[in-house]
């Protein structure tokens, strides 16, 4: 069955909906990306199994810090070139919107002086 692929994301979208709508389906998914991450660290650190299994664990939770330290850098390094494509865009360089209208003191603006 060949499918367009308009429908093949809706498809998908239909699966990750109904996936993630199940009690519990948040907690299962970190549990499980957490064990595996622990299971990639010990095996970095042991390949081969030799070590102590304490000597393994403390090797292991030091490469996880590594490894989250990576993720941060690389969430930086993206954050970073996302925002200097945003300013560097032709037509973009009109200041950005204040989140909230009442940041500064004064009077709206909209509403006529006496």
């Amino acid at each position: 069955m060949t499918m367009t692929p308009e429908q093949r994301k809706a498809r998908a979208r239909k699966a990750a909906n109904t996936r993630w709508s199940k009690p519990g389906a948040r907690e299962q998914q970190a549990a499980a990306a957490s064990a595996a991450m622990y299971r990639r660290a010990e095996q970095q650190v042991d390949p081969e199994g030799i070590l102590d299994p304490a000597q393994r664990d403390k090797l292991a939770a030091s490469a996880r810090r590594a490894q989250a330290a990576d993720l941060q850098l690389a969430r930086l390094r993206k954050q970073k070139t996302t925002r200097s494509r945003r300013t560097s865009e032709p037509g973009n360089d009109t200041p950005r919107k204040l989140k909230s209208p009442l940041r500064y003191p004064g009077p709206p603006h909209d509403t006529p002086s006496e």
